[in-house]
């Protein structure tokens, strides 16, 4: 092969090459400019205390699951799964928090010190630790209106392949509250799915935080109107709802003649089918945690909740926690370990509380510590509920809803009472 040869293909290959280059920024151009498309509609909304606009884009829409609740405590933003604009989730969930560092850290299960993410620590280890290598976690940038955003994706290191995704977490924070969620934007096992990263920091970035009073008489009057006035008439007690957690009045159920109210408890932040109403045959399977209030003293629930009663005078109500049978030892379980048992006395009621650590071991023969909270409030005359609630010990943030319940049963009161 000639010299001359030789220059010509060598010319033809760095000539393809440039094309092959200027074709893949103009895609990418392409892409960009279609992500920043808005032939949307900018609506109002109210969420908890954070009250703000946002764009309806690429085919989704943000609304409010659970229109009941005033103000909602929780809202979605839909997104198309199938054509042209599909996305890799059906969408994600938007939760209000006060804008401090706890909230924040725990709405991001994470934090940022000294110029990398941690994550939370084992039970007995320490409070934070860095993600593992495999998680790959990232900051992301978002350039809010007016608002500040901090925001990082993590891979998921565990679990079947398939279904491990790259998710992004992000808090838009105007204080006095920020506004966050999470959702996965790529499944890793798929290389060759575009990231759904820019288009979700599109709109989130197309967010704007709303100074009260609002224009909006029907919102205003949402914010007028507390969660807890209806759950309070039908229930017979009040009590606050902590941020991260979804309340409903679920409707039309009634199984028991003692029952007077069931309510239902969802985690923010984690899509939800959505509802018209709450009522039993819809709303009411999506719960986290089902609360049934009955008219019947605290003491006649003790057993139901694992605690047992006084023996005689001057004894104490005792914890049972899960007896060690034959049963629970073919399912792995060897025990636990009672790490609270509290009786809190009020003007107007009584709150038991248990925390337990039982051992349990998995289908592969690992240990599996796993937390149980068991709670119960009322008084002595005609109001009284109770949960059990658990959650995986070793897991980082598994345990944060039942947090959320302790602190939502620590302000529980009888109407009237306050």
């Amino acid at each position: 092969m000639t010299i001359k040869m030789k220059e010509l293909i060598l010319g033809l290959c760095i000539t393809g090459l440039a094309a092959a280059q200027s074709v893949a920024a103009a895609s990418e151009r392409e892409f960009s400019q279609r992500l920043t498309e808005r032939t949307i509609v900018t609506a109002e909304h109210i969420v908890g205390p954070c009250h703000f606009n946002i764009a309806n884009m690429f085919g989704g829409e943000f609304r409010v699951p659970y229109p009941d609740s005033s103000p909602p405590q929780q809202g979605s933003y839909y997104l198309p799964i199938t054509g042209p604009l599909a996305f890799s989730a059906g969408g994600f969930g938007l939760f209000c928090v006060d804008a401090t560092d706890e909230r924040i850290t725990l709405a991001l299960n994470a934090k940022y010190v000294d110029g990398r993410w941690l994550t939370y620590g084992p039970v007995k280890g320490p409070e934070f630790i860095p993600f593992e290598r495999r998680a790959n976690a990232r900051t992301v940038s978002l350039k809010g209106r007016n608002w500040t955003g901090i925001a990082y994706t993590e891979d998921d290191p565990t679990g079947d392949e398939k279904r491990r995704a790259r998710v992004f977490h992000f808090c838009l924070i105007r204080s006095p509250q920020a506004l966050c969620g999470h959702t996965p934007v790529k499944w890793l096992a798929d290389r060759k799915t575009r990231s759904d990263l820019e288009r979700i920091k599109a709109i989130l970035e197309s967010v704007e935080f709303v100074d009260f009073p609002s224009k909006n008489p029907e919102l205003s009057s949402q914010l007028a109107k507390p969660i807890e006035r209806e759950i309070a008439k039908q229930c017979g007690a009040t009590f606050s709802v902590p941020s991260g957690i979804n309340v409903m009045l679920v409707q039309g159920h009634r199984t028991e003649s003692s029952e007077r109210c069931t309510l239902a408890l969802t985690r923010t932040g984690r899509p939800h089918a959505p509802a018209e109403r709450g009522v039993a045959d819809g709303y009411y399977e999506e719960a986290d945690l089902v609360l049934v209030v009955k008219a019947e003293p605290a003491t006649d629930r003790l057993v139901e909740f694992n605690f047992a009663p006084p023996i005689g005078p001057g004894e104490s109500v005792r914890y049972i926690g899960q007896p060690l049978t034959e049963t629970a030892k073919r399912i792995g379980y060897s025990g636990e370990k009672v790490n609270e048992l509290s009786v809190t006395r009020k003007s107007d009621g009584v709150l038991y509380t248990a925390d337990a650590l039982a051992d349990q071991k998995g289908l592969d023969g690992s240990r599996q510590p796993r937390r149980r909270l068991d709670i119960l409030w009322g008084n002595n005359n005609d109001v009284s509920v109770g949960a059990t609630v658990w959650c995986m010990a070793s897991k980082p943030g598994d345990c944060d809803f039942q947090k959320q319940v302790r602190a939502l049963f620590g302000t529980l009161s009888t109407l009237g009472a306050q």
